[in-house]
């Protein structure tokens, strides 16, 4: 097993290209989505890499993947987060295989995906890392403070720094704490949990962008220059960029409930501004031609009538896939992580 993985070439399975796409699949060196958001290599299943939101099937789909290829020596992180009791679980699962976190430079693992990382035996941070509170819909306060008890008693399991609660807990559920190179290494964050060590030992993780994933990051493009601007006359071209049905910010919504919303939203910002920092932001495509983009979007609304300005940061995550020579959104959601004063 290997305890001192250094990733030097971020290019996950660089084949999923429209020329060789036949080529990949006789040479069995794709992209596995069967227990998605848990995806890996057919070609060399000791890397897993988790892409997107830990959902209620997450830990139960990795506890799969294991069963079916065998345990991985490295987890290959970049979520926005989400359920945090699974993602408790996950951690748990990724500290009794004894497994390597790392998060690419250009990915980022947030709220929930934190406690996975934290729980590698040893981990590396090149991308970003960011935590806050938890969040409850029904302000339980009784039920928010057994939940950060048990955050606390898992995490403390992996000798997780008492330094990091206080910038855990000091961010609101709407904002993100995102840690510094220089916090990560002085919180000891970075590379052997119980070794002090520094020597790493080399191994390839074919992560890369090819042109069907390079293709996904500028429709994902497209789609927030079409919400920029001002009224609603672009409406209808964006709305025709989603498919019949979509998982939209946690639910099951049609096209024309889709527009419905976005008809209520440009009217309330009649003037909008999105950009894509796309050094922060990354596409990761499969074999059956299926797209998780994520990132960072700097945005921007202003509403005259109601004398109103808002802007910030938000992580974003898109599902894509690719029919008829074009594609469709088929998920999408979103979390504010920074709003100007």
């Amino acid at each position: 097993m290997f305890r001192y993985l250094k990733v030097f070439i971020i290019s996950f399975l660089a084949v999923i290209t429209f020329g060789n796409l036949l080529y990949a699949a006789d040479n069995e060196n794709y992209l596995v989505e069967k227990y998605y958001p848990i995806i890996y290599s057919k070609e060399d299943p000791s890397v897993f890499f988790l892409a997107g939101d830990i959902d209620i099937r997450t830990s139960l789909n990795f506890k799969r993947a294991v069963l079916d290829v065998g345990a991985p020596e490295l987890l290959v992180l970049n979520s926005n987060g989400g359920l945090v009791y699974i993602g408790l679980d996950l951690a748990l699962e990724v500290e009794r295989i004894g497994l390597t976190t790392y998060i690419p430079d250009g990915f980022g693992c947030y709220s929930a995906c934190s406690y996975v990382f934290l729980a590698g035996i040893e981990r590396i941070a090149e991308g970003e890392l960011g935590v806050h509170q938890i969040s409850s819909e029904d302000n339980d306060l009784i039920g928010g403070q057994i939940t950060i008890g048990d955050v606390i008693d898992v995490l403390n399991k992996f000798g997780t720094p008492p330094e990091l609660y206080p910038m855990m807990f000091s961010a609101k559920p709407s904002e993100m704490y995102i840690l510094s190179q220089s916090e990560l290494s002085e919180l000891g964050l970075q590379g052997q949990r119980t070794v002090a060590s520094k020597r790493i030992e080399q191994k390839k993780v074919n992560l890369g962008q090819s042109s069907v994933e390079t293709a996904a990051l500028d429709f994902v493009k497209i789609a927030m220059d079409l919400a920029s601007g001002t009224g609603s006359n672009k409406l209808s071209s964006v709305v025709n960029l989603y498919a019949e049905y979509v998982e939209y910010y946690g639910n099951s919504w049609s096209q024309s409930q889709i527009l419905e919303d976005k008809k209520s939203f440009f009217k309330r910002w009649p003037i909008r501004n999105y950009k894509m920092d796309l050094a922060r932001s990354k596409a990761v495509c499969t074999q059956n031609n299926y797209c998780l983009v994520t990132g960072l979007i700097v945005w921007a609304a202003t509403s005259p009538e109601r004398n109103k300005n808002a802007s910030g940061e938000a992580r974003f995550e898109y599902s894509l896939t690719y029919l008829n020579d074009e594609f469709r959104i088929t998920k999408e959601s979103s979390r504010v992580v920074k709003r100007n004063k």
